[in-house]
């Protein structure tokens, strides 16, 4: 079981990372569409070892990383 403290911390990390910022949509980018995020325009990246408590991305070529705008 993965304690409550541990959600805390992970999600006050990536609050420190974007600020105030409040996304509107979730978008998850599965296999072969991870290309589609470099796309975005000016993106503030969050990738998961950074993250407390959060566990790592095992895929194969897989970016391990949250991307906000």
């Amino acid at each position: 079981m993965i304690p409550f403290e541990h959600y805390e911390q992970s999600a006050a990390y990536i609050r420190s990372k974007i600020g105030d910022f409040q996304p509107d949509i979730l978008m998850i980018l599965g296999s072969g569409l991870g290309q589609f995020g470099e796309l975005v325009e000016q993106p503030i990246y969050v990738p998961f070892p950074e993250i407390p408590h959060f566990r790592h991305s095992t895929a194969p070529r897989h970016n391990g990383r949250f991307l906000f705008r």
